[in-house]
C-alpha cells in the first residue's frame, strides 16, 4: 500500500500532470478551526432542513384541516403526481 501512495506522490510532483492538480487539495493540512467550521455549517444546514420540513408539514396539515382548502390541496397534489 505504501508503494502505491509513494508512486502517486511522485506522480503529483510532475508539473501539469493530472495528479499534480488532484493531490494537493487532498493532502493539505487543515487547522482545527477549519474542521470546526465545516462541522458547524453541516449542523446548521441539518437544523435548517429539519425546520423547513416541520414548517411544510404544519402548513400542509393546516390546509387539510380547513374544508375550503382540503379539496384544492388534494387536487393540486394529485395533478402534480400525475405529471411525473
Amino acid at each position: 500500500m505504501d508503494a502505491i501512495v509513494d508512486a502517486i506522490r511522485e506522480a503529483a510532483e510532475v508539473p501539469h500532470s493530472p495528479w499534480s492538480t488532484l493531490i494537493p487539495p487532498v493532502i493539505v493540512v487543515r487547522s482545527q478551526d477549519h474542521y470546526a467550521s465545516a462541522l458547524s455549517i453541516t449542523l446548521r444546514t441539518r437544523s435548517d432542513v429539519r425546520r423547513i420540513k416541520n414548517l411544510a408539514r404544519y402548513w400542509k396539515l393546516f390546509a387539510q384541516e380547513d374544508e375550503k382548502h382540503r379539496d384544492g390541496w388534494n387536487d393540486r397534489f394529485n395533478s402534480f403526481s400525475e405529471r411525473e
